[in-house]
């Protein structure tokens, strides 16, 4: 949705994004983690920069807990979302 409709989307679309994404990442399904972890990628491809800079230190600091998961490939993934999240 992000990927078709990011130049509908404003700073307050992402607002009521991030959360329901940060969520999935506790998902107790290791596929749904993966998945959350691509639509990050999109997401903070198209994120406005500047965006909010608490709410963006929030979601960082909340997917870098995921870099310890015991799952190499949700390591992995959330590290490719750690190198896009580093363009805003």
């Amino acid at each position: 949705m992000i990927e078709y409709l990011h130049e509908e989307f404003d700073a307050e679309d992402y607002k009521e994004i991030y959360p329901e994404l940060l969520k999935r990442l506790d998902d107790s399904q290791d596929g749904i983690r993966i998945a959350t972890a691509e639509t990050f990628n999109v997401f903070f491809k198209y994120l406005p920069d500047p965006w909010s800079s608490s709410l963006y230190d929030y979601t960082i600091k909340t997917i870098f807990i995921h870099l310890d998961d015991q799952n190499s490939d949700i390591q992995k993934a959330i590290r490719s979302v750690l190198l896009s999240a580093a363009r805003v």
